[in-house]
């Protein structure tokens, strides 16, 4: 696992009844970097429970948009970004 990158899903995460994996066709690209403790998706208000197909959509659509936008920097700003979250920051946008 990394510090920065996809959150990892839980196997057989459900939505709607419906297995996440078989609801984006794309899925399975997020799993083209190690899974880190926090990502792009989470500090862009797409954190918690995704019991929606929507939710699922826009999770998976912000863990693709960080695989193909990848950098040092990028995983500072995210870093920079989680730490307000962590340190219990309540203007932070959830």
């Amino acid at each position: 696992m990394s510090l920065v990158g996809p959150r990892p899903h839980a196997i057989g995460m459900l939505a709607n009844g419906a297995e996440a994996s078989k609801l984006v066709e794309s899925y399975a690209h997020r799993h083209r970097m190690k899974p880190g403790l926090t990502g792009w998706a989470a500090i862009n208000g797409s954190r918690g429970p995704a019991d929606t197909p929507e939710a699922i959509r826009r999770r998976v659509a912000l863990d693709l948009e960080y695989v193909e936008r990848q950098s040092v920097w990028l995983d500072l700003a995210i870093i920079a970004r989680t730490l307000p979250c962590v340190l219990g920051d309540s203007a932070v946008v959830r």
